[in-house]
């Protein structure tokens, strides 16, 4: 929605404001904190890591801090965005046409990927 309403020229308005401190608020919960309990639960259940295959100790123990920094990236990115907002460093209102057209064609292509 974020990207929505910046295409079509409403970054001044309320409705871009909340989006994105919702967007903050949620993916700190939902991304960073439930990703911390994960981590304190897999630490707590460790004993029981031990007798699974090989190839799922890899997972569990390789794949969670992966995807956890890159929600971190994400979050830092996403923080940074709200923080240039809120502080009124963020005028424009429109978006140049061949911005436009370029996240057009990447969502159609990754839509098509998607789907195949």
């Amino acid at each position: 929605m974020q990207l929505d309403l910046c295409m079509q020229g409403w970054r001044q308005m309320k409705r871009y404001t909340w989006n994105g401190v919702s967007l903050f608020v949620s993916w700190f919960f939902i991304r960073i904190v439930l990703f911390l309990w994960f981590f304190k639960h897999e630490w707590d259940h460790r004993h029981e890591i031990r007798d699974l295959c090989w190839s799922a100790i890899a997972l569990v123990t390789i794949v969670p801090p992966l995807l956890f920094g890159l929600n971190v990236f994400w979050f830092t990115k996403i923080l940074r965005g709200m923080l240039k907002l809120m502080s009124g460093q963020i005028h424009t209102v429109g978006v140049p046409s061949q911005v436009v057209s370029m996240l057009q064609s990447c969502s159609w292509c990754l839509l098509a990927v998607m789907l195949a």
